[in-house]
């Protein structure tokens, strides 16, 4: 079930951390989850799905920038015990042309923001994005770095700290991430989380996105502008 689908079925405030906890999603903003309402139906028609959307910078320089990703195919091993995602294809500058061209003028009618913005359309990357549940299953045993919204209490005499690297060994089904590095084992909530990044081993060259020539980390298009109202 979708982000929106799952909102639209709680009822629940889009902004509230409670719900954020239900749909098990890192923190995103009331502006960033309403954009996802909208965005994510329109992705899934075409058969992608939305990696991330972030809103970020402030006045004239925000940057609506929308991550694009192929739909996982979920697979179970022989005693259908444990469950890997794999993604065979991989995000191109046509699919994010294509993207952008649809999207551009229904954000001129949605309007989100009063004043000019930039929209930005582009894929995963070499180190994708983790936003949801199967984005971090999908990392399972593979290291991962996030950042939290405010300092997390450590154990003395270490300090409170923000950013973590380490191994992503579990996700409860409460929506807890159990990271190990060097320090141990820490459990931190999904919606503690402000940002978090797979950093993905590449062991084949060719898997490894970039490698043909094109660049599918940026956007194919132009940044969109919205005059001030």
């Amino acid at each position: 079930m979708s982000l929106g689908e799952n909102l639209k079925s709680t009822g629940s405030e889009v902004s509230s951390e409670s719900s954020l906890k239900e749909l098990q999603s890192v923190f995103k903003s009331e502006l960033e989850v309403s954009l996802i309402l909208k965005v994510e139906p329109v992705l899934e028609s075409l058969n992608y799905e939305l990696r991330d959307l972030e809103v970020l910078g402030i006045g004239a320089q925000t940057i609506i920038r929308i991550t694009l990703d192929k739909e996982a195919v979920k697979e179970a091993d022989e005693e259908a015990t444990k469950f890997t995602y794999s993604r065979p294809e991989r995000i191109g500058i046509e699919d994010c042309h294509k993207v952008h061209q649809l999207l551009n003028p229904m954000f001129d009618v949605w309007d989100p923001l009063a004043h000019a913005y930039s929209l930005e359309i582009a894929s995963p990357g070499e180190k994708p994005s983790l936003r949801t549940r199967v984005h971090f299953e999908e990392a399972m045993g593979q290291k991962i770095q996030f950042q939290t919204r405010e300092p997390m209490e450590m154990p003395e005499p270490m300090k409170p700290r923000r950013n973590w690297e380490g191994t992503l060994e579990a996700l409860s089904t409460e929506g807890v991430v159990s990271l190990k590095d060097g320090y141990g084992l820490h459990q931190i909530p999904l919606t503690k989380i402000k940002s978090a990044q797979w950093m993905r081993e590449w062991t084949l060259s060719s898997d490894k996105p970039g490698k043909s020539g094109q660049d599918p980390r940026q956007s194919n298009q132009k940044s969109k502008k919205k005059k001030s109202k």
